[in-house]
């Protein structure tokens, strides 16, 4: 009969409390020493980040020409971890109590070999981690395999020299017997992997899809390994040696303790909920990596048969967003990235006109934008006027009858639609009528106003024309 001695016990009781500490350290030196550090040295800004014992993001923007400063934030991440969990791992006998290198165990094993799986298993979509975006961005497709095979043997190494550290530093006192050996190994690798699949079980509902798709992948892929390393560091004619007495972990129970509440109050409990930290107000170039999607609003104005002016208005679009993500977008409601909107704007305008082109005349915040419903404040209102030789492009004047005619350039491209078309005219001009493509746009005419609005892609028309003499 398999018998657990008392030192297992505590063992266990160990292992789970610093787990979950270091679980907490590894995702902060993985956002903070990582990504966060990383990008700033670049020249990039690194606004703000959220941490937990499961997963976590630094939210950073670093622009470049090519993506290689992008890849290298990126991969900083895993570099970073692994880089302490060596220091760590190579100065497990200098410390004294059996406390002190039960954690140091454990977070070299979080640091080295849970890095080397997010390594290995992050680089595909289902999961889509760090190296995933690192081989898309390159474009260097074999990457992929690379970061496979590399995780993977990193890993399958790591384990096994931290098994051995674990039978050498962490084995019950007095004489150990093969069967105690492997007890002190299941317990470091198996018995926290157990407490997350439980825990994950339980708040299954709250993971995002690629998280979950990772903790599968990786409480697969990691049981075999560590199977495997346990058994190979038990081979041949290694003998543990005596860790010296146990004691209760009250020292890792206070850590332990403290951390929730950091965790809880100082970031949040989920990503949902993240309040996180904010380090700087984020760069104007931020809101749109910050917003989900884009409200437009196109205002058409003729003041003669050969004059057309365009007011574009737009606002960024949250989906759900966080505490913290709602926080940092709402500092854009008083400052844009202008220069992003007029390039909107004019690409905007030069599909919608087939490709005539446009100059802008002015830009402001003001007013607002409408969007499924709702009125949007701090609308980005850009003035636009056709170039002389372009006017054509979007009136057609024939027979004494002119015709203003444009497309929804987003929903020829398939990438969303206009939420409200409006169009006014001068007193000089009588509305003759209006064709659209689609019936479903919800229609307001009023005293030389024609105002339509668009809930769904379905049902938005893709050809306006409006038609005066």
């Amino acid at each position: 009969m398999w018998q657990l001695r008392r030192e297992h016990y505590l063992l266990g009781m160990h292992v789970l409390l610093c787990y979950g500490l270091a679980r907490f350290l590894g995702v902060a030196i993985h956002e903070f020493l990582g990504h966060a550090l990383t990008a700033e040295l670049l020249g990039g800004s690194a606004y703000a980040a959220y941490v937990s014992p499961g997963s976590g993001f630094a939210l950073v923007f670093l622009e470049s020409p090519n993506p290689w400063p992008a890849a290298l934030m990126r991969m900083s991440g895993i570099l970073a971890e692994l880089a302490f969990g060596l220091l760590i791992l190579t100065n497990v006998a200098r410390l004294r109590s059996i406390g002190q290198r039960a954690f140091a165990l454990v977070f070299s094993s979080v640091l080295l070999v849970h890095s080397s799986l997010y390594l290995a298993l992050g680089a595909f979509s289902p999961t889509a981690g760090d190296t995933y975006y690192v081989a898309r961005e390159t474009r260097m497709v074999a990457a992929s395999f690379a970061f496979l095979l590399a995780g993977l043997v990193l890993a399958a190494v790591f384990s096994f020299f931290i098994s051995r550290k674990v039978l050498e530093h962490l084995s019950p006192p007095g004489e150990s017997t093969r069967r105690d050996s492997w007890s002190t190994l299941l317990l470091f690798w198996f018995l926290p992997g157990l407490v997350g699949t439980l825990s994950a079980v339980t708040v299954g509902r709250e993971i995002p899809g690629r998280l979950l798709y990772y903790f599968v992948a990786f409480t697969a892929v990691g049981s075999l390994l560590y199977g495997w390393t346990s058994y190979q560091a038990l081979r041949g004619d290694f003998l543990p040696r005596s860790s010296g007495p146990w004691k209760i972990p009250l020292t890792a129970a206070l850590a332990f303790a403290l951390m929730i509440p950091a965790w809880v109050l100082g970031f949040g409990a989920t990503e949902g909920d993240a309040h996180g930290i904010i380090l700087k107000s984020p760069p104007l170039e931020a809101e749109r990596d910050l917003a989900d999607a884009f409200a437009v609003n196109l205002e058409y104005h003729l003041r003669s048969a050969s004059e057309v002016e365009v007011r574009f208005l737009a606002r960024g679009v949250q989906e759900n967003p966080s505490p913290l993500e709602a926080k940092l977008f709402a500092t854009f409601d008083d400052r844009a990235d202008f220069s992003f909107y007029r390039r909107y704007a004019l690409s905007s305008l030069l599909g919608a006109s087939q490709g005539g082109r446009w100059e802008v005349l002015n830009v402001s915040i003001s007013d607002t934008v409408w969007s499924g419903g709702r009125n949007l404040s701090n609308a980005r209102s850009l003035y636009l006027s056709p170039l002389p030789e372009d006017v054509s492009s979007v009136l057609n004047e024939d027979n004494g009858t002119v015709t203003l005619e444009f497309i929804d350039p987003f929903l020829f491209a398939q990438a969303g639609f206009i939420d409200q078309v409006s169009v006014s005219w001068s007193a000089n001009l009588t509305l003759q009528n209006a064709t659209l493509s689609a019936p479903g746009s919800e229609e307001f005419r009023g005293p030389q106003l024609l105002r339509w609005r668009n809930r769904d892609a379905l049902n938005s028309p893709l050809h306006y024309a409006v038609r005066f003499r």
